[in-house]
């Protein structure tokens, strides 16, 4: 009697038609497999740089209330004027409009502001208003108040105007502007002036 032989697995493959059990076994990944690991590996790459962004700009806000007072500490800067220039709207001729400009201190040292230089010109005249000297404590802004005197219709004309003037400060000046439109002078026109 004869004891039959038994079969391994690999021999019951390599009886089936079409299968070469003699082939290397590839391991390629699916495409769907591919992409979900490029996915992981942009997130696990850009993650850090996203909550390092939104660690800066908390910080910068926190520091300095702005994005862009943050740029211009990181640029060098020690005062910057909010906005750099005020917009008065339209205005009518003999009319005063009164504005704030902030001054903020980047620094962690007092600065002070000695003054301001007021400008009059053929459609308006530029007065800053405050006492000086104006302290203004580490990394805080203070307000400076600005009068737009627009001259009567007879010596006003219409039009765009924008004037420029600076800020004095122990550590040099600041520059800032103001603009506006009038809109029933004698003549027509538009002034701008640094």
């Amino acid at each position: 009697m004869s004891i039959p032989k038994s079969t391994s697995a690999h021999e019951e493959r390599s009886q089936l038609p079409g299968i070469d059990v003699h082939a290397a076994p590839t391991m390629r990944p699916t495409k769907a497999k591919g992409r979900r690991l490029l996915f992981f590996v942009a997130v696990a790459v850009t993650m850090p740089l996203v909550v390092g962004y939104a660690s800066i700009a908390a910080w910068a806000y926190y520091q300095f209330g702005t994005m862009r007072s943050m740029a211009a500490f990181l640029d060098g800067q020690q005062l910057i004027l909010e906005p750099e220039t005020l917009d008065a709207g339209s205005l009518n001729s003999g009319s005063i409009k009164v504005m704030q400009i902030q001054a903020v201190n980047l620094t962690a040292e007092t600065i002070q502001i000695n003054g301001a230089m007021s400008y009059c010109a053929r459609q308006a005249c530029l007065e800053v208003d405050d006492q000086f000297p104006i302290a203004i404590p580490p990394r805080q802004k203070r307000p400076i108040s600005v009068t737009l005197k627009v001259n009567p219709p007879e010596k006003s004309r219409s039009g765009a105007f924008t004037y420029s003037t600076n800020v004095h400060t122990q550590i040099g000046t600041r520059p800032f502007a103001i603009s506006g439109n009038i809109v029933d002078g004698a003549a027509s026109g538009s002034e701008t002036t640094n």
